[in-house]
């Protein structure tokens, strides 16, 4: 056992714990609080408190102390992740938070609300993206190596505002130049 773990007689129901202070990290009876840094303890709790569960209350019985503090560390750092997503975030990385957070449901930890969350992102993502492609004009150009080339024009501005912008590179427009060979799906095609 590690240095620093207690043994708990009792674990305190979570409808119980009026804050923080109350707050311990309870597993197959050892508190693994020092196991934990403060921060993270902290934000833990919180994730917690907006289920009003112990998340880790249904871990499988006799895992590893460290595997379960890993566990949750990383449900810890996921949710910040989420919570600080922006429309910049690869698929990949919501594909491996949400394969991450899957192995630890079926390892007993409640996540399903942070796996929701994931979902909802990348719907709002995709509606985004498709409704950012309606908005543009697509054409179809050889450039000089002979190779298909996808431009793409906003709508939204006007042809002086295109010339200008051709002149002075201005930030309002904008024109992404993709290898129409490396697009194969609407899956694969996403605006930066």
């Amino acid at each position: 056992v590690s240095e620093g773990l207690r043994f708990s007689q009792s674990v305190i129901e979570f409808k119980d714990i009026k804050s923080v202070d109350d707050f311990s990290i309870v597993t197959d009876n050892f508190v693994i609080d020092s196991e934990i840094p403060k921060h993270f303890q902290i934000k833990y709790y919180d994730l917690c408190r907006s289920q009003n569960i112990y998340l880790h209350e249904n871990l499988l019985k006799g895992l590893n102390v460290k595997l379960t503090v890993e566990i949750i560390l990383e449900t810890v750092r996921i949710a910040d992740a989420i919570r600080a997503c922006k429309v910049t975030i690869t698929r990949d990385d919501i594909a491996t938070w949400d394969k991450t957070l899957k192995a630890f449901e079926e390892m007993g930890m409640k996540v399903g609300f942070l796996r929701a969350r994931i979902n909802q992102h990348q719907n709002n993502k995709n509606a985004s993206n498709l409704q950012r492609a309606e908005n543009m004009d697509i054409d179809l150009h050889q450039d000089n190596d002979q190779d298909n080339t996808l431009i793409m024009y906003d709508q939204s501005v006007d042809e002086t505002e295109y010339a200008d912008s051709q002149v002075s590179e201005g930030l309002r427009f904008s024109q992404s130049v993709i290898e129409f060979k490396d697009i194969k799906s609407v899956d694969d095609f996403s605006i930066v």
